[in-house]
């Protein structure tokens, strides 16, 4: 049962979930919204995934470099079969846009590329506070772009962007600016957008966010200091690079896989994303894991439901990103 919360009021969580849930709150890794960024690395760097990690045939170190900058971006590619020209999915990590790494991510990369037959650059953004807003964004938008001009070298055909949580914001993002700019004749959109559990919007007042936003994974609390430390400055958190929930939606949008969790804190705010690409005209399919909450990717070694889930999207995914070859 939820912490806080009668039978009676909520959904049920996932009794496998349950058991994770209880590793770590016994293990007290919850609690550290009263920390810096610093320190919060520390307290959460001996959590690993729940996933397994597929071999895959070719696995190389990328530096994409940083327009007029002499700093790169590290991002690590992930082809199923040298050679072999697939499509190609640009994954963005979750972490609230202050946590996460390559080697955090090693396990979902994988598995996307072995999953779905196709290649995966897994990239690594810059990270608040060090780098707030728009950094993460900007790199985001710099990797997309950057394979788009190299296909060949990294012989991938349509390319897709996705990620988890500020990951799929991030992948929001690229699909909206990208859409907006098709039309200059230099920038191309996205073939499909992969947007799992996805930060839309800086409000924390959703049904789901009061409902879900203590004694599970992700914390109201986590949400306002994630926002702090990615946007500082507060009046910035409605523009639509952040916010993607608050832009226009282009009709030429790139087609939406909307993966969400029916525990989650950012449920209500994921659905209202896929309304508003609806009614934008973009073909949006949405799909809500009973039972899971936020972060339940990272589980699927511990969760069969996830498991199954997310095997299942990224089947849909590597179609939709095949079907959009022809």
């Amino acid at each position: 049962m939820l912490l806080g919360m009668s039978q009676a009021d909520t959904p049920q969580l996932d009794p496998q979930l349950q058991h994770v849930l209880d590793e770590l709150y016994a293990g007290g890794l919850m609690d550290w919204s009263d920390l810096d960024a610093v320190a919060v690395r520390a307290k959460l760097a001996g959590v690993k995934p729940a996933l397994t990690t597929p071999h895959i045939a070719h696995v190389e170190q990328i530096n994409v470099p940083i327009p007029n900058a002499s700093q790169s971006i590290r991002c690590r590619l992930y082809h199923p079969e040298p050679g072999t020209v697939v499509p190609l999915l640009v994954w963005f990590h979750g972490g609230g846009w202050v946590l996460g790494t390559l080697d955090g991510e090693e396990g979902t990369a994988r598995l996307l590329a072995q999953r779905g037959h196709m290649a995966v650059l897994s990239v690594d953004y810059r990270l608040a506070p060090e780098h707030p807003f728009p950094a993460a964004i900007d790199d985001a938008v710099t990797c997309f772009d950057w394979a788009c001009a190299h296909r060949d070298m990294l012989s991938v055909s349509t390319i897709g962007v996705g990620g988890c949580s500020a990951g799929g914001n991030l992948a929001a993002v690229v699909s909206m600016q990208r859409a907006h700019s098709t039309g200059d004749g230099v920038h191309v959109s996205p073939a499909h957008q992969l947007l799992v559990y996805p930060i839309t919007d800086c409000s924390d007042d959703r049904a789901s966010m009061l409902a879900f936003g203590d004694g599970l994974v992700l914390h109201r609390e986590h949400m306002r200091w994630f926002w702090d430390q990615y946007v500082p400055i507060a009046a910035e958190r409605a523009h639509w690079r952040a916010s993607p929930l608050r832009g226009d939606v282009p009709t030429s949008m790139a087609q939406a896989t909307i993966l969400l969790a029916q525990l989650d804190p950012l449920l209500d705010e994921g659905l209202a994303y896929a309304e508003a690409l609806r009614n934008g005209g973009v073909c949006v399919q949405v799909e809500v894991g009973q039972g899971l909450t936020h972060g339940f990717v990272g589980m699927c070694r511990k969760v069969k439901a996830a498991k199954s889930l997310f095997m299942g999207t990224i089947d849909k995914v590597s179609t939709a990103l095949r079907a959009a070859q022809h």
